[in-house]
C-alpha cells in the first residue's frame, strides 16, 4: 500500500486543524442525531476524497474492523436489537474509523515538530511533544518487533496460541531498548526545521470541514 507522499494535501496540514477535526469530528459522530448523521457521512466522504489514495488506508481500516462488525451484527441480531439501530450505530463507527484513519496515515513527525515550533518555549509543551513522539517511536519499534516475531513463527507453522506469546516479548524487547528510543526522540527534537506558513490551501480545507462539523453540531 504506497504510504501518504509528502507534498499530500493531509500531510501538509497542520497537526493542530487535524488533531481538532479528529476530536470534534469523534464527537460529532457519536452524539449527533440520525437526520444530522446523514450529512456528516457525505460530507466527510467527500472531505477525504480531497486526496483519494487515502481511500486505500480506509478500505485497510475497515478491513481490520470487519470482524467487529460482524461480532456486532451477530449479537444485535441474537438479543433482538431493531435493525435501523445497528445501521446507525455501525455508521458511526465507520465515520470514525475514517477520522482515525485520516490522522494516523498523515501524521509525520516532522510535521510535528514544525507546527510545534512556536510552543518550544513552554515548557510544559515541550515535554508533551517530547512525550508524543517518543510514543511514536515507541510503537513504530513495537511493531516491527512484534511483525518480525510472526514471521519467525510462521516459518515454524504459528499457531493463535502464539499471537499473545509474540506480543509480551515484542513489549519486553521494545521495553529494554527504551533509552535508544529516548535518544532517538531527543536527536529527532534537536535537528533544525523549516516553520510552515499557517495560511495555505491545505489548512484552509481542514477549516472548511471543521465549519462543516460545527453546522453539523447545531442542527
Amino acid at each position: 500500500m504506497p504510504r501518504l507522499i509528502q507534498n499530500n494535501i493531509f500531510v501538509r496540514q497542520n497537526i493542530w486543524i487535524k488533531c481538532i477535526i479528529l476530536m470534534l469530528g469523534s464527537i460529532t459522530a457519536i452524539v449527533i442525531p440520525i437526520r444530522a448523521l446523514y450529512y456528516m457521512i457525505p460530507i466527510t466522504v467527500l472531505y477525504l476524497l480531497l486526496s483519494p489514495v487515502i481511500y486505500l488506508h480506509v478500505g485497510k481500516g475497515f478491513r481490520i474492523f470487519l470482524p467487529f462488525f460482524a461480532m456486532y451484527s451477530l449479537f444485535s441480531t441474537l438479543l433482538g436489537v431493531p435493525f435501523i439501530t445497528m445501521i446507525v450505530f455501525m455508521a458511526r463507527i465507520s465515520v470514525l474509523i475514517m477520522l482515525m484513519v485520516y490522522f494516523s496515515a498523515s501524521l509525520r513527525i516532522p510535521r510535528l515538530i514544525e507546527d510545534s515550533r512556536r510552543l518550544s518555549g513552554i515548557p510544559v509543551a515541550s515535554d508533551i511533544v517530547f512525550f508524543i513522539i517518543a510514543t511514536i517511536l515507541f510503537i513504530k519499534s513495537l511493531t516491527n518487533h512484534y511483525r518480525l516475531a510472526n514471521i519467525s513463527s510462521t516459518r515454524k507453522f504459528m499457531n493463535y496460541s502464539q499471537v499473545i506469546p509474540n506480543l509480551i516479548n515484542a513489549i519486553v524487547v521494545n521495553w529494554q531498548n527504551r533509552d535508544e528510543i529516548e535518544t532517538e526522540a531527543t536527536g529527532i527534537l534537536a535537528k533544525p526545521y523549516t516553520q510552515v506558513y499557517f495560511l495555505n490551501k491545505n489548512n484552509v480545507m481542514g477549516c472548511v470541514y471543521i465549519t462543516f462539523l460545527v453546522l453539523i453540531l447545531s442542527l
